[in-house]
């Protein structure tokens, strides 16, 4: 699970995006519903 949200948040690697970060959980939300 961690190594795919790396993988989807290649732009935390220069800096941590809280918005980008809150995007991919809301996704991942939906994905499970």
């Amino acid at each position: 699970m961690t190594n795919e949200t790396i993988d989807q948040q290649p732009q935390t690697e220069a800096g941590f995006n809280p918005q980008q970060f809150i995007n991919n959980l809301q996704v991942a939300f939906l994905k499970l519903d």
